[in-house]
C-alpha cells in the first residue's frame, strides 16, 4: 500500500463525497465544490468556481507549479445519475457504507471515487509543500452525466484551461489505460404517411412501418461510414430506443416517431453522418409517394481517441510500469467530458481512474478503496514526472 497517500484520509473523504447528494437533474454540486476547496489550506490553490445557478457549480483549481506556462488538467465531473429501485440497495445510496475493503454508494464509481484520487494527489503536494513541476488544475465539471453537459461548455468557453497541455480524465476505467471515447448522436425520427382502413392497406402510407424501414436501412449505413471497425470498439452502432404511433387496431396508422441512439467511432464525422442520415430520409421520401420524415437532433457529440503511440500514452504508460502497474488499453464507449473540453483545447489526453464499469450495475454501487488509494499514488507519480521534460 502506499505509503504517501493516507487511507483512512481517502476513506473518509470519499464518505463525505458520496454523502453530499449530487444526484440529477437538480444536482447540487455547488455543495460539493465548497466542501473539495474546504480539505485544502488557505491559500495554496487559485480557485475559480463557475457559477451555473440553482446551486449548481463546476470548479478549477489551480495548484501553482514551478513552470507556470504549462499546465495539466485532472479532469472529472461531479454529479451523478439517479438512485434506481432504491429498495434492492444493500445499504444507503448516501452513506459511504465501509464493508469489505469496498465504499458502497451513488457515484462510488462514477465518478467520486476518481475524484478523491485526484483530491488526495493534490493534497499530498499541498500538506508537504511541495511545488509540482507544472501547474496542476483540478477541474471539476457539473453537469457531466446529462447531454447538456453545462460544466465542461463553461469551463471550455471561459478560457479556464488556458495554458493547459494534458488532459488526465479520471472515469472509471477499472485501471486501464483509457486511449479513445465514442461520440454520440440522438436523434427523433417523425414520419407522416396517409391512414386508411387496414382492410383497405393499399390505399395508405403507413407511417410505423416506414420509420422500421428507415431504420433498417440506416443501420449498415452508420456502420459502413468511415473505419469498418476499431479494435476497441468493434462498428459503430444506431440502436432504435423508442417507437409510437398508431390509434387503433385496424387503421392504418398516418404518423409515428422514433428515437435513435448512435454511437460513433473515433474516424466518424458527426456532421458526415448527419448528411448520411439526411440523404436517406430525402430517398425515402422521393420513393414512397404520400411520405413526409422529419429528423430533430436531440444530442450530438463527438468522438475522441488518441493513437497506441502517442507520446502522453507512452509516458504514462512508463510511469505505470516504474510503480509495477499493468498497462492495459481500453476505450470508452459512452459520452464523458472529453468529447467537450479535447476539441475545445486541441490537446492530448487519456482516461484512467478506479472503479468497475457502472452502467452494469444500477444498484449497490461499490468502488475499492485500495484502487481509489493506487489511483492517487499514479496520479502524484505523474504529476512529477513532469520534472524530466
Amino acid at each position: 500500500m502506499s505509503a504517501k497517500i493516507d487511507r483512512d484520509k481517502t476513506l473518509a473523504i470519499l464518505q463525505q463525497l458520496i454523502r453530499l447528494r449530487t444526484l440529477l437533474p437538480c444536482a447540487d454540486e455547488k455543495d460539493l465544490v465548497r466542501y473539495i476547496l474546504s480539505l485544502f489550506p488557505s491559500g495554496v490553490l487559485e480557485a475559480n468556481v463557475v457559477d451555473h445557478g440553482d446551486n449548481r457549480a463546476s470548479l478549477v483549481a489551480i495548484l501553482p507549479g514551478h513552470d507556470r506556462s504549462r499546465k495539466l488538467a485532472l479532469a472529472g465531473h461531479t454529479d451523478t445519475q439517479a438512485v434506481f429501485r432504491r429498495s434492492d440497495w444493500d445499504y444507503s445510496p448516501f452513506g459511504g457504507h465501509y464493508r469489505d475493503g469496498c465504499v458502497y454508494g451513488r457515484g462510488s464509481a462514477n465518478m467520486k471515487g476518481g475524484i478523491a484520487s485526484m483530491i488526495m494527489a493534490l493534497l499530498y503536494l499541498a500538506e508537504t509543500e511541495r511545488r509540482p513541476p507544472v501547474d496542476v488544475a483540478l477541474c471539476l465539471c457539473a453537469d457531466g452525466d446529462s447531454s447538456e453537459m453545462t460544466g465542461s461548455t463553461a469551463i471550455a468557453r471561459g478560457g479556464f484551461l488556458e495554458g493547459t497541455r494534458e488532459i488526465l480524465f479520471a472515469e472509471p476505467t477499472e485501471q486501464r489505460i483509457g486511449i479513445a471515447q465514442r461520440g454520440g448522436i440522438w436523434l427523433e425520427v417523425e414520419a407522416e404517411g396517409r391512414s386508411c382502413y387496414a382492410c383497405r392497406s393499399e390505399l395508405g402510407v403507413n407511417a410505423v412501418e416506414e420509420l422500421i424501414r428507415f431504420y433498417e436501412l440506416l443501420r449498415p449505413r452508420i456502420a459502413d461510414t468511415g473505419r469498418s471497425e476499431h479494435p476497441l470498439f468493434g462498428k459503430a452502432t444506431c440502436t432504435l430506443t423508442g417507437l409510437n404511433g398508431g390509434l387503433q387496431v385496424n387503421l392504418i396508422p398516418d404518423a409515428a416517431t422514433a428515437t435513435l441512439d448512435i454511437r460513433l467511432l473515433p474516424d466518424q464525422d458527426n456532421e458526415e453522418i448527419l448528411q448520411t442520415i439526411r440523404e436517406l430520409a430525402e430517398e425515402r421520401m422521393r420513393a414512397t409517394p404520400g411520405l413526409s420524415i422529419e429528423l430533430r437532433l436531440r444530442n450530438s457529440r463527438p468522438s475522441v481517441g488518441m493513437e497506441a503511440s502517442a507520446p502522453m500514452v507512452r509516458r504514462f504508460e512508463a510511469v505505470l510500469r516504474s510503480m509495477g502497474r499493468a498497462t492495459e488499453r481500453t476505450g470508452l464507449y459512452y459520452l464523458t467530458d472529453a468529447c467537450v473540453l479535447v476539441p475545445a483545447l486541441g490537446v492530448p489526453f487519456l482516461f484512467y481512474g478506479p472503479g468497475e464499469d457502472v452502467y452494469t450495475c444500477l444498484t449497490n454501487e461499490r468502488i475499492a478503496l485500495d484502487a481509489v488509494v493506487d489511483v492517487a499514488e499514479v496520479y502524484l507519480s505523474y504529476i512529477l514526472s513532469w520534472e524530466e521534460r
